[in-house]
């Protein structure tokens, strides 16, 4: 079994013995049927001198915009010179991830500059057993460690707002390879400075991807009932609510969530979220 790392218009790329290799599809009929992405799992056979498309393997999620199949970890980069009314944002972006089987990891940039009222909501999310990391690329220290280690296999997503500090990080943890990807991408006009399309990088026993930020996702073919299900906190404690239906919000009689949230302090600016966040959602 072989994970997909580039896809072209008639053929895509697997890691083989260490090395890029490219493989064809079995006919125009399969293309159509079974589109591939990357991070697709895939069973190939060598015929002749051409390695052929065998299999595709179910995928256990996947995301669009950009299109990535089979993701193990997000790492959403926020700045810890945040306010606090910017929450929202990484909350939201939470709930989708977890909404798609996907494993979250926080990465708080800017810790030498921090805003200590951003920092100690950042904190509250340890508490509920999120995998957090709080960085500066200014210095790489234990802490930097702990998280190259957390996505040194598998395959990462990463994604953040503009001035997080996402490709800065990147650039340290790659080597500078996001810079050159930049720079060739600026020189043939395809774009300046930022990120505009998909990534994907080798790192230790696994890959990472870059993707444009958050606005390349959206919360998108899901009911109210699955965001209140979505966040660690309520998927855990949904089936103790009195109704199966339960949607967790104030005025909601015998809701085991409202009592869970107010007793606990940690767990409330997420829950606020959440409550704007079901008002986004159509049905």
């Amino acid at each position: 079994m072989h994970r997909v790392i580039k896809v072209n218009k008639k053929s895509f790329k697997v890691f083989l013995d260490n090395k890029e290799v490219e493989c064809f599809y079995k006919g125009q009929n399969l293309w159509n049927n079974h589109k591939i992405f990357v991070g697709d799992f895939v069973e190939i056979v060598q015929k002749d001198d051409k390695y052929i498309l065998e299999k595709i393997h179910e995928r256990k999620n996947f995301l669009y915009r950009p299109n990535v199949a089979n993701v193990d970890r997000a790492v959403i980069v926020t700045s810890l010179e945040n306010s606090a009314k910017d929450t929202f944002i990484l909350n939201k972006y939470i709930s989708f991830i977890e909404l798609n089987n996907i494993k979250p990891v926080l990465l708080f940039t800017k810790k030498d500059v921090k805003n200590d009222i951003f920092f100690n909501i950042a904190n509250n999310y340890k508490k509920l057993n999120y995998a957090t990391f709080f960085i500066s690329n200014n210095q790489i220290d234990k802490e930097y460690d702990l998280f190259k280690k957390e996505i040194s296999n598998g395959l990462n997503v990463f994604t953040g707002l503009t001035g997080a500090g996402k490709s800065t990080t990147l650039n340290n943890i790659l080597n500078n390879q996001i810079q050159k990807t930049q720079e060739v991408s600026e020189y043939t006009k395809r774009g300046k400075n930022t990120t505009t399309s998909s990534e994907i990088f080798l790192y230790k026993d696994g890959f990472i991807i870059d993707t444009p930020g958050f606005s390349s996702f959206e919360i998108k073919d899901f009911t109210k009932l699955d965001i209140a299900r979505s966040y660690g906190f309520l998927k855990d404690n949904f089936n103790k609510c009195k109704f199966k239906d339960c949607l967790h919000t104030p005025e909601t009689p015998s809701c085991f969530i409202i009592e869970f949230v107010n007793n606990n302090e940690h767990v409330k600016i997420m829950y606020e979220d959440y409550l704007k966040l079901i008002q986004e959602v159509k049905y």
